[in-house]
């Protein structure tokens, strides 16, 4: 089968309904207007989504960087992008909280592949608005995890996108897994918790764009990885915050996802007005 076409002599042949210049005109001036009000909510929803995504990080970084007491003592972390953290917290580089970083890598002799009785596999194109990755697009086989061949990460690690246009990004995973080269796997200490540590992280991209050079071809290597600054509480803390986030991203996200469904009815009303509109499957003669 080849690549899909259409003619100019095809498209002649299309029939469309059509109406008289002033009913032409009148159909033109209701869409004109009605268009103008769904576009005009689709904008004012689009903006409020932005602004829920900025209460979203806004809502993490000052939870992992100042803690949950608004009366705690603070002091100066000594870290310009880390500013001032409480007393008893430590602000550590991300080498001392880790027991390794590690680079993904693709096995040679059994690809990865959608049915692969394996591991899930993580590619960029795996990390989402979650936190948490529970799915991957492929997955590598039981014998290339047997032979070696496919590097495997722990339960609790976290999974850092080192390259490319989504640097930055974090997924945390809760079960063992396998990434490709273009992913830092962060392999965490008895120190920190993983996931606290993949919320700290996921808002630190600003710092690893910077670290990476992203002006030119941006690349996180393990030592730029390790390089990274934390505010680390208690191991209590730090289950304290993981639960008092979960419950804030989780409202947020909420309301993100009914809006972005509203402004998809939005664009299907749209649509639907504009065809029934052309079709004469309205009249709209004395709509306007």
């Amino acid at each position: 089968m080849g690549v899909p076409h259409l003619f100019q002599w095809d498209i002649n042949k299309f029939k469309i309904p059509l109406p008289g210049m002033l009913e032409q005109a009148e159909i033109a001036a209701h869409l004109d207007l009605e268009t103008a009000r769904i576009d005009a909510l689709i904008e004012k929803k689009t903006r409020f989504i932005e602004l829920l995504r900025e209460k979203r990080q806004a809502l993490i970084t000052h939870a992992v960087t100042k803690g949950l007491d608004p009366n705690v003592k603070m002091k100066d972390s000594g870290v310009e992008w880390l500013g001032e953290v409480p007393e008893h917290w430590e602000a550590l580089p991300l080498r001392r909280v880790v027991t390794a970083v590690k680079t993904g890598g693709t096995p040679s002799e059994e690809q990865p592949a959608p049915d692969a009785d394996g591991l899930a596999w993580y590619t960029p194109g795996d990390f989402g608005s979650s936190l948490v990755l529970t799915s991957s697009e492929k997955r590598v086989s039981a014998l290339a995890v047997s032979t070696g061949e496919a590097k495997v990460y722990p339960a609790g690690s976290v999974l850092v996108v080192s390259i490319g246009a989504t640097l930055g990004k974090v997924g945390y995973i809760a079960d063992p897994a396998s990434a490709n080269q273009q992913i830092n796997a962060v392999i965490p200490s008895s120190r920190v918790n993983g996931y606290f540590l993949a919320y700290s992280l996921s808002v630190k991209t600003e710092a690893m764009w910077f670290l990476a050079n992203a002006a030119t071809i941006g690349i996180m290597n393990q030592e730029k990885t390790k390089e990274i600054w934390l505010a680390v509480p208690s191991q209590v803390e730090q289950e304290t915050i993981t639960q008092y986030l979960d419950k804030g991203t989780g409202r947020l996200d909420s309301l993100i996802g009914k809006t972005e469904r509203s402004i998809e009815l939005l664009k299907e009303r749209r649509s639907a007005l504009i065809t029934a509109a052309v079709t004469g499957q309205i009249d709209l003669r004395e709509a306007v």
